[in-house]
């Protein structure tokens, strides 16, 4: 069986040599593409390059028509600015963003007043809503108090 990224590790130093798990990443066939890899595993690179291969083998295909999702605004940027580089003109309309912005983008397009909620927002409405929520109540080992109340307690001590 083949090894994943991060099992394969970092690949050698130099130029462009891939290991083989990079190189199917980059090479994937038509359809959508999940890489998943520890740090330090060269994903923004696969990602990168897997943008370049496809835009330099397909004259057709647009770069609005790409969409490269990452966890960092400092990957997204780091693979944009890669991108343009490796493509030119043709880089700059591929979509490459972190997840969060590009479904708050998805949101606004649907209704431009509403806005994700902030981390607080969160904790209120939990507690707000914890009893429609109608969570069986079960003991922990060792507890007497049924979990929902045990957190209950806690949205109760918060702010708001």
């Amino acid at each position: 069986m083949a090894k994943t990224l991060f099992e394969m590790g970092q690949p050698e130093s130099g130029g462009l040599q891939l290991n083989d798990a990079q190189r199917r990443a980059i090479t994937h066939g038509d359809g959508p593409l999940l890489v998943i890899a520890g740090a330090g595993t060269g994903k923004t690179r696969v990602i990168t390059e897997r943008i370049r291969h496809l835009l330099e083998s397909d004259d057709s295909l647009l770069g609005e028509n790409i969409l490269g999702l990452t966890f960092t605004k400092k990957a997204a940027g780091e693979m944009k600015a890669r991108v343009v580089k490796a493509v030119g003109d043709r880089g700059k309309d591929v979509v490459l963003a972190t997840f969060h912005s590009f479904c708050e983008t998805l949101l606004k397009e649907v209704d431009a007043n509403r806005t994700a909620l902030e981390s607080v927002d969160h904790w209120i409405l939990l507690r707000r809503n914890l009893a429609r929520l109608k969570l069986e109540k079960i003991p922990p080992s060792g507890g007497t108090r049924p979990v929902p109340q045990r957190f209950h307690s806690v949205f109760l001590s918060l702010p708001g």
